[in-house]
């Protein structure tokens, strides 16, 4: 038999409270194949921007009038920590985190 290999789903919420968008949680963990699932609950349109576009195999994800995206770790995901930002067209600005990265580990 082949191996079996779990896919994990991580949630990531853009919230806004009054003038300010976040990152919940600012860090997540997935394994190459998982899904990451963005969910917009700010009442506005946002942006979410990957610097490498081997991440998820694009570089931007525009969340709009729908509440969530999905993305899968793309397979030529190599191993390691990847920075990414979320601007808030609502408040004009970018959501405010502590370095929100998504780490790609072996699974």
């Amino acid at each position: 038999m082949g191996d079996i290999v779990e896919r994990r789903m991580q949630n990531i919420t853009v919230i806004k409270e009054g003038s300010v968008c976040m990152i919940k949680p600012a860090e997540v963990l997935l394994g190459v194949g998982d899904r990451a699932i963005f969910y917009n609950l700010t009442g506005d349109p946002i942006t979410v921007m990957f610097p490498d576009v081997n991440l998820f195999g694009k570089n931007v994800l525009e969340i709009n009038s729908e509440p969530s995206e999905s993305l899968t770790v793309s397979q030529e995901t190599e191993l390691g920590s990847f920075p990414y930002s979320v601007f808030c067209h609502g408040i004009n600005d970018f959501a405010h985190a502590s370095l929100p990265r998504i780490i790609v580990y072996r699974k």
